[in-house]
Formats: structure tokens, sequence, C-alpha cells
């Protein structure tokens, strides 16, 4: 009788410390899920920062959704020094932030500049033919280098200039969603950097 008495006083003893440690895990658990929540409010707005308003803007080219374009707002009176801008999605969508982690923009005109810069990817092997001379070898190491230092422009120009951009859109504290669609024109090709 002593026996199973004493065994079970220790499996008890024993379950109930696994309960104990179990219980003490789950607090702690509990504790660090409460203190990373408290501190994952987003970070700060710095000082001076005005009210944002949601903004979302589609960017076209002839009709058709500009995917990977740089599109950013320069305010009409110079009065936002805050950088505004977003890049578009394969539907030619950006959501406009603010300093790049604040949704929205400030209430204001802006023109809006779109840029969509590539760097040519090569047409040319990882390395040069086998059996070439040496003169056909330096051809391709020049032929490599060139490709992959020219970097081209798919919108034009004077799309990239809030100087001679003519796109222009307005935030308004009055609109639930300020919501836009440019159209940048025809597609072009330019190189508009070579870098070394």
């Amino acid at each position: 009788m002593k026996k199973t008495s004493m065994l079970y006083s220790l499996v008890y003893t024993q379950k109930e410390t696994y309960n104990r440690i179990f219980h003490a895990c789950r607090m702690v658990i509990a504790i660090v899920f409460l203190l990373c929540l408290s501190g994952c409010g987003g970070p700060n707005k710095p000082d001076g920062l005005p009210t944002l308003y949601p903004c979302k803007i589609t960017i076209t080219q002839l009709g058709k959704p500009l995917e990977g374009a740089l599109v950013q707002f320069h305010g009409v009176d110079h009065s936002v020094p805050w950088t505004v801008n977003g890049i578009t999605n394969g539907a030619g969508v950006a959501i406009i932030k603010t300093q790049t982690l604040f949704t929205g923009a400030p209430e204001g005109q802006y023109v809006v500049t779109v840029m969509k810069k590539v760097q040519d990817k090569s047409q040319l092997s990882d390395s040069p033919p086998r059996g070439a001379s040496k003169e056909e070898i330096e051809q391709w190491y020049d032929a490599k280098e060139s490709e992959r230092l020219a970097i081209h422009s798919f919108v034009s120009s004077q799309f990239a200039s809030p100087i001679y951009s003519p796109l222009m859109m307005t935030v308004t504290s009055t609109s639930k969603s300020n919501i836009e669609t440019l159209d940048v024109g025809q597609s072009v090709e330019e190189i508009v950097a070579i870098s070394y």
C-alpha cells in the first residue's frame, strides 16, 4: 500500500510540476507577445509631418498598366518638404506613401513624375565562346561591359522632370480615397545613363 501511495504521490507531483512549468511558459509567451504588440505600432512619425490622406494612382502607357514605375509627387508651391512616392504594381497602381513609410500624402496640389528605368539584361553568354581568338575574347568583354552599363528609360524623359511633366494630382482631405489615372503616352527606349 505504501508503494502505491508513494508512486501516486510521485506521479501527482511530477504532473503538478509539469503543469506549473507549462502555465509559466504560457505566461512568459503571453507577456512577450503583449510587449511585442505594444511595440508594433510602426515607426514614429517625424515632427512636423502633416496629416496624410489615402492616395492611389494608376499609371498607364497608351491605356495599358505600367508596372515597376517610380511615381513621385512634387508640391506645386514647393511647400511639401517630404518625399511622397510609390511604385506601380502589375495593375499599374501605386499606393502613395510619405517618407516611404507612412501611407498617404499631405493635402495639396502636386506635379507627378513617372520613371521606369531598366538596366540592360545581357544577351551574351556568361563566358566567351570556346576556341575564340584573343581578339574575339576582347570584343566579347567590350560588348559585355557596355551591355551591363546601359540604363534605359521606357517613359519619355519629359515625365521624369517636375519642370516639364504635364501630369498633375490634387490630394484633398474631403475625399476618402484620392484616386487618379494618368497616362504617360507611347513607350520609348532612351539610354539615360552609362555608369562606370
